[in-house]
């Protein structure tokens, strides 16, 4: 049974970037209202936006799939599980590796990497989860030296 003070919110919405603006925006003001700082949550609609354009750029869409993002917001972190239906083998492995290489200036300029590795740096922990979709599932803990 989950806690009285967690909520859950899941949103479903095509694979589109136009969509990803109001999304963000409106977990971001959730999180806010639920005491976490301003910091916190401007920092958590960067993670959402990088990894639901992620999931926009490389999903495989089909008819009228949709990506969806479910957050958990608990009393001192927020969960979020960003998923989409699939992607190719390649993007994945290049995902994967770039969230275990430790910060690398040679990397190179893909883009994916780049925008993946401000997401290491705003969140505690990041897994890639695979199934029949592919799923990215980022823990973000409240840190008092972050709202200072």
């Amino acid at each position: 049974m989950e806690d009285l003070k967690t909520l859950v919110y899941s949103i479903d919405f095509p694979g589109d970037i136009e969509y990803i603006p109001p999304v963000r925006k409106f977990l971001s003001h959730l999180i806010n209202a639920r005491d976490f700082s301003r910091r916190f949550a401007f920092r958590t609609e960067i993670i959402i936006d990088e990894v639901c354009n992620n999931a926009v750029k490389f999903g495989k869409f089909r008819g009228n799939e949709f990506i969806n993002l479910t957050c958990r917001i608990e009393v001192d972190r927020v969960v979020m599980d960003v998923t989409n239906p699939g992607s190719d083998a390649r993007d994945v492995q290049r995902l994967k590796q770039c969230l275990r290489e430790e910060d690398d200036a040679s990397a190179g300029p893909m883009s994916v990497e780049r925008g993946m590795k401000i997401v290491k740096i705003l969140c505690n922990t990041i897994e890639v989860i695979e199934g029949d979709n592919l799923c990215v599932r980022i823990l973000k803990q409240k840190n008092q030296k972050e709202d200072l």
